[in-house]
């Protein structure tokens, strides 16, 4: 599976690691959000992470517009 790790400055939820703590070290991305979708591209921008999954499927975190997302939710 495409696993994603992320850590850094964290104010809006972009690593999406279910908080907005800064992290230092590497963490995982939550499987049970993404139910073993096997990632293959990230795009992260100062407030947001996009990823694309195998099967076309774009998950985000973080701030886009007014909306926050702390774990990976599925765009429609």
């Amino acid at each position: 599976m495409g696993q994603v790790y992320s850590w850094g400055s964290n104010s809006y939820g972009q690593i999406g690691t279910g908080s907005t703590n800064t992290r230092e070290n590497p963490r995982e991305w939550s499987q049970n959000v993404l139910n073993n979708t096997n990632i293959v591209h990230l795009t992260c921008g100062v407030r947001f992470t996009l990823a694309l999954s195998d099967a076309g499927n774009v998950y985000r975190v973080g701030q886009l517009g007014n909306d926050t997302k702390y774990y990976p939710t599925l765009l429609k």
